[in-house]
């Protein structure tokens, strides 16, 4: 094949990609569409969305991705979505309240990522997602999830990331996880009401990398709470209420490296304690209440490069508290 026969190709397959974009949407003024090889990226804001939809279960077409948004949707009706190649589906800034159990039929193996945040959602819709075994990222931030208390992600064995910021989610049972424990990645419970770790629940997350519990209600840091978290790597507790931490808190903490305890309640680290953390390379306990750092707090952390205690009210440094030539 010539260079001009390998241009002449390659502007053919280009148009063939272009040509995904349904001719309905172009003169849309509340969608845009944007073709690619794998398929095509359709948003659309306002109330149009649905009907949109209707118009794209006449025209068979590979989706990338479909946003919905401000659409003032209330409810995902039975078959919502039938016959459609969707492979993200973003339903965020809309009234939903409820989703049948059968709104993503046809989808379950197809659809990668799901997101329903800022939506009017009281409970997780177990029923509506119970199939969707190809789900690789669910996102309900930002909705009026109360408590879990039961399993509610059954047969959703393919899950790595899930978001459940912004809720009012204050108590967590020990079964929630059992059916994603060999695939989560990334847990988000940021902004919640959370009082205390809800280390049942999380136990036996083997592959979990990334623990977000930013600006919730936690006080303590008890024992054993964080066990068999193996691959945890970011542990993250802004914005809490801690004042104590146990010295064996988390004691399989082999792979932690960034732990952030930023704008809480802590006076004083005793001896010891941070052993725990020992490959640690970034500790952030910003915005507390130190007055006073000892040569004790941080011995023994030789991985840690950063260490961010602003906004403290230290009077005391002592001499080889910082003599951690490792420290940048």
């Amino acid at each position: 094949m010539t260079q001009y026969e390998v241009i002449l190709f390659f502007y053919a397959f280009a148009n063939c990609a272009l040509a995904f974009c349904p001719t309905f949407l172009k003169n849309q003024t509340t969608c845009s569409c944007f073709a690619y090889i794998d398929g095509v990226v359709i948003r659309c804001s306002g109330q149009n969305g649905p009907a949109v939809v209707e118009q794209l279960k006449k025209t068979p077409t590979e989706i990338r991705e479909l946003a919905l948004e401000n659409a003032n949707i209330v409810e995902i009706g039975r078959n919502a979505f039938r016959n459609l190649r969707i492979k993200k589906l973003i339903l965020d800034n809309n009234r939903i309240r409820a989703l049948h159990p059968q709104a993503f039929r046809g989808l379950e193996s197809v659809m990668l990522e799901l997101s329903i945040s800022k939506n009017k959602l009281t409970a997780i819709p177990t029923d509506s997602l119970i199939a969707m075994r190809a789900l690789r990222v669910l996102s309900l931030r930002c909705n009026n999830i109360g408590d879990i208390k039961e399993p509610v992600f059954q047969n959703m064995s393919s899950i790595i990331d899930l978001n459940l910021e912004c809720n009012q989610i204050c108590n967590i049972e020990g079964s929630v996880f059992n059916d994603v424990k060999e695939t989560l990645q990334n847990l988000i419970l940021d902004n919640n009401c959370l009082s205390a770790v809800p280390s049942e629940a999380l136990r036996g997350l083997d592959n979990l990398i990334g623990l977000h519990m930013n600006y919730n209600e936690i006080k303590q840091l008890e024992s054993m709470q964080l066990t068999n978290l193996s691959s945890l790597t970011i542990l993250s507790l802004t914005g809490n209420k801690i004042s104590t931490i146990k010295s064996d808190f988390m004691p399989q903490a082999e792979n932690l490296r960034y732990l952030y305890l930023g704008n809480n309640n802590l006076e004083n680290i005793e001896a010891g304690v941070l052993h725990q953390f020992k490959q640690v390379q970034v500790i952030d306990m910003s915005n507390n209440y130190f007055t006073k750092i000892t040569d004790d707090m941080f011995s023994g952390l030789e991985h840690l490069q950063h260490l961010n205690l602003e906004g403290n009210q230290i009077k005391v440094i002592t001499e080889i508290t910082f003599s951690l030539h490792y420290l940048i």
